[in-house]
Parts: C-alpha cells; structure tokens; sequence
C-alpha cells in the first residue's frame, strides 16, 4: 500500500509503510482496552526489537519506493547517520526557578539547522529526559511550558524541538514519515550527549501528530523506555502495524471525549495492538486536551522514567 495524500488534519499521512493488511500483525497485536476513564492496563506482548546499533547503510531519500513493504522490509529505512556531528549552538541561557532553558540549534539528520530548547534541572544529574513533539502547526514554544516544569517540579531534563519544515521527501508522505522519524532519532542522540542526561531513561512525549510520528518512531528507536502519546489519530493500517512493533516498554494515550479525529472504539482499538503494557485514559476536552491531562502526564514520566 502507499499513503494517502493528506489526512484528516490536513498533515503528511500518519505512518511508515509497511504491509498492506492488518493479517501480518495480528499475532503480534494486544489485547483490546475496556472502556473505562480511569486507568487500563495491557501486559507487555514480547515483539522483535530493532537493533541497538545503526543500519550498515543509510538509504538515500527520496527514492523510489515498493507499493509494499513488510515490516522488516521498511526497517532499515529509518536508519541514519549517528556519526554526524551535532553542531551544537547555544543561542540564549536563563535559569528559571529551579531550571536551566537553553534556546539551541543543531544540525538535523538532513543536514537542516534545527531550533530547539534545551531545559535541564538544577544540579548535575544524570538526570531522566524526554523528547517533546508538536502537532500540526505548532513549533518548539508549544511544550516549552510544560517540559520547563517536569524540569522544575520532577527533576526531568527535555529537548523541546521545532519540527523541520521542507525536507527533500519529493512530494511523497511515506519518504516525509520516514524523513521526520530520522530527525527525532537524530535529536535523541542530541538530548543522550548532554552530560547532565541519564542515557538509560529516555522518554518521548508527542501531540497529534507529534503522536502519530511518535508511534512509528516508538517501533523502531529502542533507546526509549517510555512514552506518552496525546490524541493519537487512529484509521491508517500502517499506524496499526506500527503500533504491534512498539518496544517502548510502557506507553500512556491520552484521548479526549470531545475530539472530532476520532471515536471511543476506533481509539481504543488502536492503543489494543500496542505490544506493551500501556494505559488509556479519556478527558473530557477536545483535541488538545487539558489540565487534567498535563498533571497525569507528569505523574506517568515520573514514575515510569524511575524518578527519585
């Protein structure tokens, strides 16, 4: 199969190419969530975990690509090139109550220089850290407040990025998914290196389609422990796939009951085939969610990222 063109939100497609039906994951997918508001748990399916270590090759993009692919096929495009340099540049430095805030820039997996903020907690760490992605439309000051006070208030250090615009992806949404997830690979590498960065508990936090980017990065980068996914838009048969190869040992989703993207069942399907103990939780709000939603993801990183 090959994405559509654009999706509901008006964004690249959702999600890598992989199989053309849903058959070639069946076994490896979980158990279907219960309706509930509170907390639901999925114990973990054992599936394949990506190699730790770097492809021998990085296919070169855009190119042409199979109508299918399975999901060993479509691996080792996600590879990229760990080795580059990250030229890293500090632009502004401002401790903040208990935080350091550093806006940054460095060089993207493509070659682009990325903006980003850097927040790291007072003291010298290591400390636990997360990747922050924003939805359609947003940029690096959408989870700057947020990821300033997991730092501040949870001793979690965060790289808050703006997506790169206008990568070489020839006009197709698959070569753009798999551009994107080579970038967040890359910013990880980034976020490991600081000296203050525990590199054994790394975690990732994503919005729409911050989300939906999250979870085919989440089934191929086994560097992140846990993950926590915001109004993840279901209705992709690859997003699907992704979703049986997560090895993120836990992952929380966050839906809200008021969001036109999706329903309660299409939701809960979707967070059913995550092959990893995983917890739905609803609010009641629309697609950006709400207070309510911010505060339980705190709590989840903390606990999950063995905060002390």
């Amino acid at each position: 199969m090959r994405l559509p063109s654009a999706t509901r939100l008006g964004m690249p497609a959702s999600a890598i190419v992989l199989v053309a039906s849903l058959a070639a994951c069946s076994a490896s997918g979980g158990t279907p969530i219960a309706s509930t508001a509170g907390p639901s748990h999925t114990a973990a399916t054992p599936v394949p975990t990506p190699p730790a270590t770097l492809w021998p090759s990085v296919v070169a993009l855009p190119t042409a690509l199979p109508a299918t692919m399975n999901y060993d096929q479509a691996l080792p495009l996600f590879a990229y090139n760990g080795a580059k340099l990250l030229d890293l540049k500090i632009l502004s430095s401002e401790n903040n109550s208990g935080a350091t805030v550093e806006e940054i820039t460095f060089s993207g997996a493509a070659g682009e220089t990325v903006q980003a903020y850097l927040i790291l907690p007072a003291g010298n760490g290591p400390f636990p850290a997360v990747l922050f992605e924003h939805g359609a439309g947003g940029s690096s000051e959408t989870f700057l407040a947020e990821a300033t006070s997991l730092a501040q208030g949870h001793r979690i250090a965060g790289l808050v990025v703006s997506r790169p615009t206008g990568l070489d992806n020839a006009g197709d949404d698959t070569i753009e998914t798999i551009l994107q997830v080579r970038e967040m690979r890359h910013a990880l590498d980034l976020l490991a290196a600081q000296p203050q960065v525990d590199k054994s508990r790394l975690g990732y936090l994503g919005h729409s389609q911050g989300s939906i980017y999250g979870l085919t990065l989440l089934s191929v980068e086994p560097r992140i422990k846990t993950a926590a996914l915001m109004a993840v838009v279901p209705g992709s048969p690859a997003l699907d796939i992704a979703a049986a190869h997560v090895t993120a040992p836990t992952v929380l989703l966050q839906f809200g009951s008021q969001d036109g993207y999706y329903t309660k069942n299409t939701a809960e399907a979707l967070a059913g085939l995550i092959a990893a103990t995983h917890k739905v939780s609803w609010y009641d709000a629309g697609h950006s969610l709400n207070a309510e939603a911010m505060t339980e993801r705190a709590a989840w990183l903390t606990a999950q990222l063995g905060v002390k």
